[in-house]
């Protein structure tokens, strides 16, 4: 899905694990390292079953989506080896920050956003603030 200056690479992938006898496809976010012999699982929030990996940027920041559980779909954010639910990062009161599709080089987030008063789907950017993930 991305790649960065370092020639890192995200995207998600079908792992071989338990559930997948029948041939579904079971995304999973993963983390290329350039050079590296295999690709990292990014894993999944707690209570979901799948994930995908949007993008990265040159400090090795990684965002997308994670999904399939009780709590629907939810942007995450990857970095140093921790994968976290944007939602816990911001205060959006009760709307819910769906998917994170992009990320720049200041740490700035792009995605989608539920509106939890009209239900609809908006943009929403995201700027970290000094000392904070």
């Amino acid at each position: 899905m991305d790649i960065n200056g370092q020639g890192d690479v995200v995207g998600f992938s079908n792992p071989d694990e338990p559930g997948d006898e029948v041939g579904d496809f079971i995304s999973r976010a993963f983390l290329w390292i350039n050079g590296a012999g295999t690709a990292q699982d990014l894993k999944t929030l707690p209570g979901d079953f799948f994930s995908q990996a949007f993008a990265i940027n040159s400090r090795g920041q990684v965002v997308g989506v994670s999904f399939g559980g009780p709590n629907g779909a939810r942007a995450f954010l990857w970095q140093d080896g921790v994968l976290t639910n944007l939602n816990d990062l911001v205060d959006v009161a009760s709307d819910v920050l769906l998917s994170a599709q992009d990320i720049n080089d200041a740490g700035q987030i792009t995605g989608r956003v539920r509106d939890s008063s009209t239900g609809q789907i908006r943009t929403f950017v995201a700027t970290p603030i000094a000392g904070t993930p």
